[in-house]
């Protein structure tokens, strides 16, 4: 790295400025590795996580691969078996005459299984992904380029017990909403409800929760960088709850900035899954709806985008909580010590 630019003369002792200095100057950004040492703006949380994935994309594009490509496997072979049990149940019920809604239960009843088995199992290893990369993206800031096996040791010993339960907690909280109006729908249907009413009561579900929701899955994003980066670089790992409260605290008088921040991030992944998935859909759209041809031509249009938008995401996230340690605790200090530089002033 080259060295910073010298301050002009009349700079106090130590480097530190006596006033604002000569019109036009500031102190030069110190930059050890993807992002300067200083608050970050957006585009320097988009540009860093841009720039961690291509420093190391054997750590990033490597390990998302491998958790990318097992989790499509997964959903693929449960989307084939609900295929074929559904085709099942459809042919019997054509020969025989009748399909009650007990045997069209008990048909898809393994294949229900095995979906939502997979889709947990899914939901897991991406968690897990997540946090692995967390730690990549906080070396990268030092400018570093840890291997994927030395990311992976740094999250393994307390893993399932901490990162897991941490985020689990963040995702049920955003996962509320449409679980309580499933929920409304489902016990309005079964007591004979008319429909209009049930439209009304999942309507008033979601209005009453949603907002509380939204607010509390934003206080709690931060959760899994917290604990992975704290747990990784502290003294002791750090539990739950800690995790919890330390990502409520520093979204604590920035929840719209953080929420903003988070939502391009979603729209920007968002929208180059689109992108990418679009030509596989179109593809499959002239197969027959739900066979085998089409499921792997989506199956492999969500492999590619998620390949691209899982490190992404990660990395964002983990760069806002970089951000809001910044403003907040004066992590730039620390980070500039770790990487062995000096911040001007």
């Amino acid at each position: 790295m080259s060295e910073p630019a010298a301050p002009p003369s009349g700079w106090g002792i130590g480097g530190v400025p006596p006033g604002p200095g000569p019109a036009g100057w500031a102190p030069p950004d110190v930059k050890p590795g993807i992002v300067a040492l200083r608050p970050l703006g957006v585009g320097d949380i988009l540009d860093g996580a841009i720039a961690a994935i291509r420093t190391n994309p054997r750590t990033f594009l490597g390990l998302s691969a491998v958790v990318v490509a097992v989790t499509t496997l997964l959903q693929l072979a449960a989307a084939l078996l609900l295929h074929r049990d559904a085709v099942s149940v459809a042919t019997a019920a054509a020969v025989y005459g009748q399909s009650s809604l007990s045997e069209l239960v008990a048909g898809l009843g393994d294949a229900g299984v095995v979906y939502v088995g997979s889709a947990v199992l899914s939901w897991a290893a991406t968690l897990v992904l997540g946090g692995v990369l967390a730690v990549a993206v906080g070396r990268a800031v030092l400018g570093q380029r840890p291997p994927p096996v030395q990311a992976w040791r740094a999250v393994r010993p307390w893993v399932w017990a901490r990162l897991v339960g941490a985020l689990a907690v963040s995702v049920l909280v955003a996962a509320a909403p449409p679980v309580i109006a499933a929920a409304v729908a489902v016990a309005a249907g079964l007591a004979g409800a008319p429909t209009a009413l049930v439209a009304a009561l999942v309507l008033l579900a979601v209005v009453a929760v949603g907002p509380l929701c939204l607010w509390l899955s934003v206080r709690l994003a931060l959760a899994g960088p917290a604990l992975v980066l704290e747990s990784v670089d502290g003294s002791r790992p750090i539990g739950v709850i800690d995790a919890l409260r330390r990502s409520s605290r520093l979204v604590s008088g920035a929840w719209w900035r953080t929420c903003g921040l988070l939502l391009l991030v979603a729209v920007i992944a968002g929208a180059v899954s689109g992108v990418v998935a679009a030509p596989l859909a179109a593809a499959a759209s002239f197969l027959p709806a739900g066979g085998p041809g089409a499921l792997a031509l989506q199956s492999l249009g969500s492999f590619v985008a998620g390949l691209l938008t899982t490190p992404f995401g990660a990395a964002a996230v983990t760069l806002v909580y970089i951000d809001r340690r910044i403003r907040t605790e004066g992590l730039a200090a620390k980070l500039a010590r770790a990487a062995g530089v000096a911040l001007p002033g």
